[in-house]
């Protein structure tokens, strides 16, 4: 089980799962934990409650992204607190600390530490920019950052 406070490890993980680690070892160590299918193609998620941390694994089973949804939960990178505070404020406390948001849609996005910070995920309906007073909702941690590029290049489709 997942303690709070959690630390992101940019790159790393958190404690308990660290990318490339296999998904034998986490539900081994972990406890109980709920699994379900999402994305396209599919692919077998476990959720971890009630600390409502899921983790997603590559074609080798091994750790690939590790999400937090809940907004109850202490999670920091550094000594920032990034759940459940307005984003303004986490934004400003990044940059502070030389991190520049990239935000698409209602994430943003820290390409060089693999963190992405949310509302929530939505369809692909355009940029919000007046996010003044929301929370961070979801968090989100990946090894490397590849999917940035295809979003901004789907909203500028959609733009056209």
């Amino acid at each position: 089980m997942f303690e709070f406070p959690i630390r992101l490890i940019p790159g790393v993980g958190i404690d308990g799962a660290h990318f490339g680690e296999p998904r034998s070892a986490h539900r081994e160590s972990l406890g109980d934990f709920d699994s379900f299918t999402r994305g396209n193609p599919e692919v077998l998620v476990d959720i971890y409650v009630p600390s409502m941390v899921t983790l997603e694994y590559d074609d080798n089973d091994n750790l690939k992204y590790l999400q937090i949804a809940n907004n109850q939960a202490q999670v920091y990178w550094e000594d920032v607190q990034l759940s459940d505070e307005p984003v303004e404020q986490v934004r400003a406390a990044m940059r502070a600390r030389g991190h520049e948001p990239v935000t698409v849609v209602n994430v943003d996005f820290y390409p060089e530490l693999g963190l992405r910070l949310g509302v929530e995920w939505t369809d692909l309906g355009g940029p919000n920019e007046d996010r003044e007073g929301e929370l961070v909702r979801e968090i989100s941690l990946i090894q490397e950052e590849t999917e940035l590029a295809e979003l901004q290049r789907k909203i500028r489709e959609m733009g056209a």
